[in-house]
Formats: C-alpha cells, sequence, structure tokens
C-alpha cells in the first residue's frame, strides 16, 4: 500500500507554515506598523463607543496588538508540529517530544528572527517582550495540541477519554449491579 502524498513527499505537509512565516514576514515591514492599523481599529473603537477616551483607544491597540503576536505563532507552531509529525498523523503512539520542542524552538526562533527584522525597519521596532509572548503563544499550542491528543486518545495508544455525559449512564448501572449480589450455580442449586 503507498504511504499518503505527506508521507511521499513531505514539503507538502511544510506549506502551511512556510506560508505563515511568509505572512509574518510581510506584517512585520512598515504594511502592519501601527500606525498604519491604529487607523483602522481607532475609529472603529470610536464609532462603537463614542465615549472612548484616546488613551483607552491606545490601551485597546496594544493589547490587540500583542495578542495578534502570540496568536500568530501560537498558529505557527502548531503548523511546524504537523509538518514535522505529518507521517505519524492519525497513528496512536508516544507524545512526540522531540517534535514539541523542535515546534516551539523553530517558533520562538523565527519570532526572534521577526523583531530582529522589525529592528531595520523605520516604523517598528525590534522588542524582547514581543519574542516572549511569541513563544509563551508557540508553548500554549504545544500545549492545547498535547490536551487534544490525550482527550483522544493518540498518545500511547491510549482510548479516548469519555464524555462525563456519556460514562455517568454506565457507572449508574454498574453501581446497581454490584449492591445486589449475583446467584451462584451452588446458590441456586441449594434453593431447589
Amino acid at each position: 500500500m503507498l504511504n499518503p502524498p505527506w508521507v511521499r513527499h513531505p514539503w507538502k505537509s511544510a506549506w502551511p507554515a512556510l506560508l505563515l512565516m511568509a505572512l509574518i514576514f510581510v506584517g512585520s515591514t512598515d504594511l502592519l506598523a501601527a500606525p498604519h492599523t491604529s487607523r483602522i481599529l481607532g475609529p472603529l473603537l470610536k464609532w462603537l463607543f463614542p465615549g472612548i477616551t484616546d488613551l483607552a483607544v491606545s490601551y485597546v491597540q496594544l493589547f490587540v496588538r500583542k495578542c495578534g503576536h502570540a496568536t500568530e505563532y501560537a498558529l505557527l507552531a502548531m503548523l511546524v508540529w504537523r509538518w514535522l509529525n505529518a507521517p505519524h498523523l492519525g497513528q496512536p503512539r508516544p507524545w512526540p517530544v522531540r517534535q514539541a520542542w523542535s515546534s516551539w524552538a523553530i517558533a520562538t526562533l523565527y519570532a526572534v528572527t521577526d523583531e530582529w527584522h522589525q529592528s531595520f525597519v523605520p516604523s517598528r521596532e525590534g522588542q524582547v517582550t514581543d519574542v516572549v509572548l511569541d513563544s509563551l503563544g508557540a508553548a500554549l499550542a504545544i500545549g492545547l495540541l498535547w490536551a487534544w491528543g490525550q482527550r483522544r486518545g493518540r498518545w500511547n495508544g491510549m482510548a479516548p477519554v469519555p464524555d462525563r455525559a456519556a460514562s455517568s449512564a454506565p457507572r449508574t448501572a454498574s453501581r446497581h449491579a454490584k449492591s445486589a449480589p449475583a446467584l451462584t450455580r451452588s446458590d441456586s442449586a441449594g434453593s431447589h
């Protein structure tokens, strides 16, 4: 039987991560600098909340930009993890620790190069705090992948974790079964 296309051609599973890296690179130019994005978010906030102060608008813009950092690197870590695990997707196996660390490291190193790139753009500045946010976003994504796989029984070939609603009915039935003594062959023979 032939392997799936992503196993025969591992670069096919790499393109989503590489595309996101290219988009992050373009976004690190003057195109998505704070003055350009504030032209959209600021008026929108003032339209939605007419009494909002300029200081509050700047805080909201800062919050949205920092959440964007963490989110884009969380997505990058997930895509890199998928790329590194493509030959084994869908197969129950132990949690791929090496690929998880590698995915986090690649996303974090890309964050470092992204901030370094921004330091050369006049309207941008590279910040260590952004690298920390990006790294935390990547770590959160890897943690969510682990939790999702754990819940679905992907790691170590374990059975999926049952839903509470679905598992409560069998527990109730088994509780009643344990309280009633089971008849044995000798009990039924002696009662005649």
